[in-house]
């Protein structure tokens, strides 16, 4: 039971991590001006499948 919760804690540290480099990502494409659409909309469909 506590290797089901470890692995499940480590899942989930893994996830927001993943989480928040694409959101970093995303957020440096919007301020440099260009592709600010595309970057909203890939925003958008990340979130959907997260």
């Amino acid at each position: 039971m506590s290797s089901d919760r470890e692995t499940w804690v480590a899942l989930s540290a893994l996830q927001h991590l993943l989480f928040c480099e694409r959101q970093a990502a995303l957020i440096h494409v919007e301020r440099q001006g260009g592709g600010g659409e595309i970057a909203r909309d890939t925003q958008v469909r990340t979130a959907a499948t997260v």
